[in-house]
């Protein structure tokens, strides 16, 4: 009895040209949906380190207020924005200033900040 070999599918090893473009367009179809959820991510993270600086700028400037600090002598949000990040020292010798922010991060913070009285409040 002679047993005839499918040589084909003997020698047929690795992936056919279908099954590799297959596998590329649903690698194509993953990233078309997760690039732009990813770079939304970003910006809702960038907006809450904002939103987060802007809370700890107007949370320095009313402690320091308490305490007795007159900021600045202009009125402007900016100014007094510009004051804390330079720092002032109390009566008592209590310093009150910005640690570790970059001026790039106070310019985004500075957005969510507002002049009210004289403070500095944070507006979401």
């Amino acid at each position: 009895m002679k047993t005839q070999l499918n040589t084909k599918n003997v020698l047929a090893k690795g992936f056919s040209l279908v099954e590799m473009l297959v596998v590329i367009a649903v690698i194509g179809i993953i990233a078309a949906i997760a690039i732009p959820s990813i770079g939304s991510i970003n910006s809702s993270a960038a907006t809450a380190t904002a939103k987060r600086n802007a809370q700890s700028l107007a949370s320095i400037h009313s402690t320091g207020r308490a305490a007795g600090i007159a900021w600045s002598a202009t009125a402007t949000a900016a100014a007094q924005i510009a004051a804390v990040q330079a720092g002032a020292t109390s009566a008592d010798g209590q310093t009150f200033a910005v640690n570790g922010m970059s001026s790039t991060a106070v310019d985004n913070a500075s957005g969510y900040l507002s002049l009210s009285g004289g403070a500095l409040v944070y507006t979401p």
